[in-house]
Protein backbone atom coordinates (compact mmCIF):
# COMPACT_ATOMS: atom_id res chain seq x y z
CA UNK A 1 0.00 0.00 0.00
CA UNK A 2 1.08 3.47 -1.17
CA UNK A 3 1.50 5.78 1.54
CA UNK A 4 -1.03 9.57 0.02
CA UNK A 5 0.57 12.97 1.45
CA UNK A 6 -2.08 14.05 4.00
CA UNK A 7 -3.89 16.65 1.62
CA UNK A 8 -3.91 14.57 -1.23
CA UNK A 9 -7.25 12.27 -0.79
CA UNK A 10 -7.66 8.80 -3.60
CA UNK A 11 -10.11 9.79 -5.59
CA UNK A 12 -12.51 6.73 -7.39
CA UNK A 13 -10.62 6.78 -10.83
CA UNK A 14 -7.29 7.51 -9.09
CA UNK A 15 -6.97 10.81 -9.02
CA UNK A 16 -5.88 13.30 -5.75
CA UNK A 17 -8.51 15.63 -4.92
CA UNK A 18 -5.38 18.00 -4.42
CA UNK A 19 -5.90 18.40 -8.52
CA UNK A 20 -9.11 19.32 -7.92
CA UNK A 21 -8.93 21.94 -5.89
CA UNK A 22 -6.28 23.98 -8.27
CA UNK A 23 -8.46 25.15 -10.82
CA UNK A 24 -10.89 26.26 -7.88
CA UNK A 25 -7.84 28.41 -6.49
CA UNK A 26 -7.12 30.28 -9.90
CA UNK A 27 -10.58 31.24 -10.08
CA UNK A 28 -10.84 32.40 -6.68
CA UNK A 29 -7.04 34.25 -7.56
CA UNK A 30 -8.67 35.67 -10.66
CA UNK A 31 -12.09 36.79 -8.74
CA UNK A 32 -10.04 38.75 -6.64
CA UNK A 33 -7.52 40.25 -8.77
CA UNK A 34 -10.84 41.50 -10.99
CA UNK A 35 -12.29 43.01 -7.75
CA UNK A 36 -9.74 44.80 -6.64
CA UNK A 37 -8.72 46.12 -9.71
CA UNK A 38 -12.52 47.40 -9.81
CA UNK A 39 -12.08 48.86 -6.10
CA UNK A 40 -9.27 50.90 -7.43
CA UNK A 41 -10.27 52.26 -10.40
CA UNK A 42 -13.24 53.32 -8.65
CA UNK A 43 -11.31 54.64 -5.78
CA UNK A 44 -9.13 56.74 -8.90
CA UNK A 45 -12.59 58.02 -10.59
CA UNK A 46 -13.68 59.04 -7.09
CA UNK A 47 -10.50 61.11 -6.63
CA UNK A 48 -10.52 62.62 -9.84
CA UNK A 49 -14.14 64.15 -9.78
CA UNK A 50 -13.68 65.26 -6.06
CA UNK A 51 -10.38 67.66 -7.10
CA UNK A 52 -10.01 70.31 -9.36
CA UNK A 53 -8.06 69.79 -12.70
CA UNK A 54 -5.39 71.90 -12.32
CA UNK A 55 -6.08 74.77 -15.42
CA UNK A 56 -3.32 75.11 -18.14
CA UNK A 57 -1.14 78.32 -18.53
CA UNK A 58 -3.25 79.45 -21.24
CA UNK A 59 -6.22 79.28 -19.18
CA UNK A 60 -4.32 81.10 -16.59
CA UNK A 61 -2.92 83.82 -18.69
CA UNK A 62 -6.82 84.18 -20.31
CA UNK A 63 -8.15 85.02 -16.53
CA UNK A 64 -5.14 87.29 -16.01
CA UNK A 65 -5.76 89.38 -19.49
CA UNK A 66 -9.59 89.41 -18.61
CA UNK A 67 -9.52 90.80 -15.22
CA UNK A 68 -6.54 93.47 -16.74
CA UNK A 69 -9.07 94.49 -19.52
CA UNK A 70 -11.97 94.71 -16.69
CA UNK A 71 -10.30 97.04 -15.00
CA UNK A 72 -8.91 99.42 -17.39
CA UNK A 73 -11.50 102.37 -18.00
CA UNK A 74 -13.83 102.51 -21.41
CA UNK A 75 -13.41 105.91 -22.92
CA UNK A 76 -16.85 106.87 -20.75
CA UNK A 77 -15.07 105.79 -17.81
CA UNK A 78 -12.11 107.40 -18.01
CA UNK A 79 -14.17 111.23 -18.68
CA UNK A 80 -15.08 110.41 -14.92
CA UNK A 81 -12.10 110.18 -13.72
CA UNK A 82 -11.33 113.03 -10.73
CA UNK A 83 -8.29 115.41 -11.73
CA UNK A 84 -6.54 115.30 -8.17
CA UNK A 85 -6.00 118.76 -8.69
CA UNK A 86 -10.15 119.13 -8.32
CA UNK A 87 -11.76 119.18 -4.71
CA UNK A 88 -14.27 116.65 -5.76
CA UNK A 89 -11.56 114.01 -4.79
CA UNK A 90 -12.11 112.00 -1.53
CA UNK A 91 -9.51 109.27 -1.34
CA UNK A 92 -8.95 107.98 2.35
CA UNK A 93 -6.30 105.98 3.91
CA UNK A 94 -8.98 103.76 6.23
CA UNK A 95 -6.79 101.66 8.35
CA UNK A 96 -2.97 100.37 9.26
CA UNK A 97 -3.18 96.92 10.29
CA UNK A 98 -0.95 94.48 11.91
CA UNK A 99 1.67 96.94 12.93
CA UNK A 100 5.11 96.04 13.65
CA UNK A 101 4.42 92.39 11.95
CA UNK A 102 5.97 92.85 8.43
CA UNK A 103 3.75 89.25 7.08
CA UNK A 104 0.67 91.02 8.13
CA UNK A 105 0.99 94.32 7.98
CA UNK A 106 -1.13 97.10 5.34
CA UNK A 107 -2.88 99.88 4.85
CA UNK A 108 -5.89 99.99 3.24
CA UNK A 109 -7.08 102.75 1.24
CA UNK A 110 -10.53 103.69 -0.34
CA UNK A 111 -11.86 105.78 -3.47
CA UNK A 112 -14.96 107.79 -1.85
CA UNK A 113 -14.98 110.11 -4.75
CA UNK A 114 -17.41 110.94 -7.94
CA UNK A 115 -15.44 108.88 -10.02
CA UNK A 116 -12.48 106.85 -10.61
CA UNK A 117 -9.15 108.25 -9.70
CA UNK A 118 -5.66 108.18 -11.03
CA UNK A 119 -3.28 107.75 -8.38
CA UNK A 120 -0.56 107.11 -10.71
CA UNK A 121 2.58 108.52 -9.16
CA UNK A 122 0.81 109.14 -5.67
CA UNK A 123 3.36 108.70 -2.63
CA UNK A 124 2.50 106.79 0.63
CA UNK A 125 5.07 108.22 3.53
CA UNK A 126 5.51 107.84 6.69
CA UNK A 127 6.90 110.08 9.48
CA UNK A 128 10.75 108.16 9.33
CA UNK A 129 11.08 109.55 5.92
CA UNK A 130 10.16 105.92 3.89
CA UNK A 131 8.24 106.56 0.73
CA UNK A 132 5.79 103.82 -1.65
CA UNK A 133 5.52 105.51 -4.95
CA UNK A 134 1.99 104.05 -6.47
CA UNK A 135 2.13 103.23 -9.90
CA UNK A 136 -0.11 103.32 -12.84
CA UNK A 137 -3.30 102.92 -11.12
CA UNK A 138 -6.68 104.23 -11.40
CA UNK A 139 -8.90 103.38 -8.42
CA UNK A 140 -12.60 102.98 -9.28
CA UNK A 141 -15.21 104.89 -7.39
CA UNK A 142 -16.28 102.81 -4.11
CA UNK A 143 -12.76 101.01 -5.01
CA UNK A 144 -10.38 99.79 -2.46
CA UNK A 145 -6.65 98.68 -2.31
CA UNK A 146 -3.62 97.31 0.34
CA UNK A 147 -0.50 98.39 -0.01
CA UNK A 148 1.20 95.41 1.81
CA UNK A 149 4.76 96.11 3.77
CA UNK A 150 6.29 92.91 2.72
CA UNK A 151 7.60 91.77 -0.76
CA UNK A 152 5.33 90.56 -3.23
CA UNK A 153 3.88 90.87 -6.67
CA UNK A 154 1.30 93.52 -7.06
CA UNK A 155 -2.07 92.87 -8.34
CA UNK A 156 -5.52 94.11 -9.10
CA UNK A 157 -6.35 94.90 -5.33
CA UNK A 158 -2.81 94.40 -3.23
CA UNK A 159 0.62 96.66 -3.71
CA UNK A 160 3.73 95.50 -2.41
CA UNK A 161 6.23 98.04 -0.79
CA UNK A 162 8.61 95.37 -0.79
CA UNK A 163 10.20 96.00 2.03
CA UNK A 164 12.57 93.64 4.34
CA UNK A 165 11.12 95.15 7.78
CA UNK A 166 7.74 96.49 9.23
CA UNK A 167 6.94 100.37 7.96
CA UNK A 168 4.91 101.32 10.69
CA UNK A 169 4.63 101.49 14.58
CA UNK A 170 2.08 103.10 16.87
CA UNK A 171 1.42 106.63 17.46
CA UNK A 172 2.43 107.25 13.47
CA UNK A 173 1.07 109.41 11.38
CA UNK A 174 0.85 108.09 7.38
CA UNK A 175 0.13 110.32 4.82
CA UNK A 176 -1.31 110.07 1.42
CA UNK A 177 0.19 112.57 -0.85
CA UNK A 178 -1.11 113.14 -4.71
CA UNK A 179 1.64 113.26 -7.49
CA UNK A 180 2.28 116.85 -6.72
CA UNK A 181 2.69 116.28 -3.82
CA UNK A 182 -0.08 117.72 -1.90
CA UNK A 183 -2.10 116.04 1.60
CA UNK A 184 -5.49 113.91 0.09
CA UNK A 185 -5.20 111.69 3.78
CA UNK A 186 -3.89 111.51 6.83
CA UNK A 187 -4.13 108.26 9.52
CA UNK A 188 -2.48 108.16 12.75
CA UNK A 189 -2.38 104.90 13.61
CA UNK A 190 -3.63 104.32 17.22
Amino acid sequence: MEIQPRCAIILKHGKTKRMKKRPRLIVYILINIIISAATILFVMWIWDRSRPKPTSLDENLATLTAAIETSIPSSSEAEQTVDSRSMDINVEIQSIVGTGDLEIEYVEISNESQGSVDMSSWRLTDEDGQVFTFPTLILNQDGEIKVLSQKGINTVIELYWQSDEPIWESGETARLLDENGSIISTYTIP
